[in-house]
């Protein structure tokens, strides 16, 4: 007896062994091979909004990663007589009827931005106007075409960016604080946009008992601040 059950584990230890010897032969193993790219702030290129004339580069110099690409060259509006409803000016008729202004964020930090703008004065010798230009905005991604050194609009683009900015504002004032007409929010408005202002007007709300006549003159100042 004692005989056979030796002889029984030895063939119980022979077969467990053939079921483990056949999962020790496809064991796999596994290495790493480390990747890395790094990422570095980018830079912005010269060149107006558009080859018309109708849009400027801001200042003189060249742009840094982070600046107003270009603002508009001129908002002319028609003439108008002192007794008419001055509430609602629009642009002279010989010149274009939308404007454009783009900003560049190609800094890496995604810490936002905002534009503000504003008239410090419109003055006819030492008559001033008070008011306001109002307009809509339609933002778009600004596309640099390296040949004509211009930008132009993609607006289907602009509305499928999860990092798209806001152009909200309506209204920038004359003879007032410049106020917010643009901005993005942390993780947002890196890249290069446009905004075309449509239906712009120039709304005066001197007293036209008030007004001179003659040439009032001013200038629009736009600023890209660095923060939301």
């Amino acid at each position: 007896m004692k005989k056979k059950t030796l002889v029984t584990l030895f063939a119980g230890t022979a077969i467990l062994g053939a079921s483990i010897a056949p999962a020790a032969a496809h064991a796999t193993t596994t290495g790493t091979t480390p990747a890395n790219v790094e990422m570095t702030s980018g830079s912005l290129p010269e060149g107006p909004g558009d080859g018309d004339g109708d849009t400027q580069e801001p200042e003189p110099g060249s742009n840094t990663n982070f600046d107003l690409l270009y603002v508009p060259t001129e908002f002319k509006f028609a003439a108008t007589e002192v007794n008419s409803d001055l509430s609602a000016i629009s642009l002279d008729a010989t010149g274009t009827q939308t404007k454009r202004y783009g900003v560049g964020d190609v800094r890496g930090t995604q810490a936002g931005w905002t534009v503000t703008a504003g008239i410090t004065e419109m003055k006819n010798g030492t008559a001033a106007l008070e008011g306001s230009i109002t307009f809509a905005q339609t933002g778009a991604v600004a596309k640099y075409d390296e040949t004509a050194k211009t930008y132009s609009r993609d607006v289907a683009a602009f509305a499928t960016d999860p990092g798209s900015p806001e152009f909200a504002g309506t209204t920038i004032p004359v003879g007032g604080a410049a106020v917010p007409i643009a901005s993005a929010a942390v993780g947002k408005g890196q890249g290069t946009w446009d905004s075309e202002l449509s239906n712009v007007k120039l709304n005066i709300t001197t007293p036209s008992s008030q007004i001179t006549t003659g040439a009032y003159t001013g200038n629009v100042t736009w600023t890209l601040v660095a923060a939301p």
